[in-house]
């Protein structure tokens, strides 16, 4: 179980898709291509010119609905299931932000009493998440029956492909069946944490210096918040992308107590 959680730690860090990829190339590298022509199947099984899967960082699940094509009533219908699913991961990434905070700290190792702790208690929390299922399960049950059998298609056939590649990578070692649907599901609540952690913040990131006038940081907070920006600015040459400004602000809440970050979460509501 123990390396169970720490996948999902992994699902929370992820900065998001690959920052470069090579195109895909024809056979024998290459799958086959994501738009069939005719008497060919879409597929979102795409491999790169060195023979490896070019793999959808930011979840396989929306992609394969890309390619699946949806009517204007069944996007209605997906949509709808899947504001559902937001919100009530919205909600417990703010009831918990201390907590899923932590999570994108770097200064623990994996197998830390401490950090196990974390997770065993973001898996605690997010159980109303983890209990709807997955999220590929969520859009199957809101697709029509031969639409969610072409879905459950393309997202088998990746996964398949996903597997076969750890699998080779891990020479041999494997985790069974229900260890590594287990690995799946807690790898893909983790990217979903992620995501609602980038939608919660959203645009109040840019505001940050506003916000950190409204917490009462002291002399010794305020000079380590100033060292968190200095270094990013630094970084990137006063350009961060919103990932690497959303990584930063979460590096701020580590160093904030009890009750300021509960006005943190007080103002990023709002």
């Amino acid at each position: 179980m123990n390396r169970m959680l720490c996948v999902l730690c992994v699902g929370v860090m992820a900065t998001g898709a690959l920052g470069w990829q090579v195109e895909a190339t024809e056979h024998p590298l290459s799958g086959p291509r994501v738009g069939g022509g005719d008497g060919e199947k879409s597929t979102i099984v795409r491999y790169g010119f060195d023979g490896a899967l070019v793999r959808h960082e930011d979840g396989a699940e929306l992609h394969a609905l890309e390619v699946l094509g949806l009517s204007e009533e069944e996007d209605r219908g997906v949509g709808e299931a899947l504001s559902e699913r937001r919100a009530l991961i919205d909600g417990l990434v703010l009831d918990h932000f201390t907590l899923v905070s932590m999570l994108g700290s770097g200064t623990r190792e994996e197998g830390d009493p401490e950090r196990r702790r974390t997770l065993r208690e973001l898996v605690r929390v997010f159980q109303p998440v983890l209990e709807r299922g997955s999220l590929r399960a969520e859009i199957e049950r809101a697709l029509p029956e031969a639409r969610a059998q072409e879905y459950a298609r393309l997202m088998d056939e990746y996964e398949e492909a996903v597997r076969a590649e750890d699998e080779g990578m891990m020479s041999g070692e494997r985790a069974g069946a229900f260890g590594e649907a287990m690995r799946r599901r807690l790898e893909g609540l983790g990217l979903e944490i992620r995501e609602s952690v980038e939608r919660v913040l959203g645009q109040r990131a840019e505001d940050f210096e506003a916000l950190q006038g409204e917490l009462g940081l002291s002399p010794e907070q305020t000079g380590r918040a100033q060292q968190i920006f200095m270094e990013l600015n630094s970084r990137t040459e006063y350009n961060p992308t919103e990932a690497e400004r959303r990584a930063a602000v979460l590096e701020f809440v580590r160093i904030l107590d009890a009750d300021q970050r509960r006005r943190f979460v007080e103002l990023i509501r709002e």
